[in-house]
């Protein structure tokens, strides 16, 4: 089974509800809800059927956010930019 990462700072946990709650479009929301609900340990599979997506979908936003932390739930977020370089995104 993958989770999302629950071994992070109380910042990060702080800003995945703040994102959720404050989500300005239904992508995000059901990003961050997914997250949530990873974190408590809902199934792959679960979490698909009360978010409407695939399990393939949840599978690949818990890697992003796993692997990119919460700028990875942002669908057009790049760890590299086209000449190489780190890209930060200010929230």
């Amino acid at each position: 089974m993958i989770f999302a990462k629950r071994n992070i700072n109380k910042e990060i946990i702080y800003n995945v509800y703040n994102l959720h709650y404050n989500a300005k479009n239904s992508r995000m929301f059901l990003r961050t809800k997914i997250i949530i609900l990873s974190w408590q340990e809902k199934p792959v599979a679960e979490i698909a059927g009360l978010t409407g997506l695939s399990p393939t979908t949840v599978g690949i936003w818990i890697r992003r956010f796993n692997r990119n932390g919460i700028h990875g739930l942002y669908y057009n977020y790049s760890s590299k930019n086209k000449k190489g370089l780190d890209v930060a995104i200010v929230i």
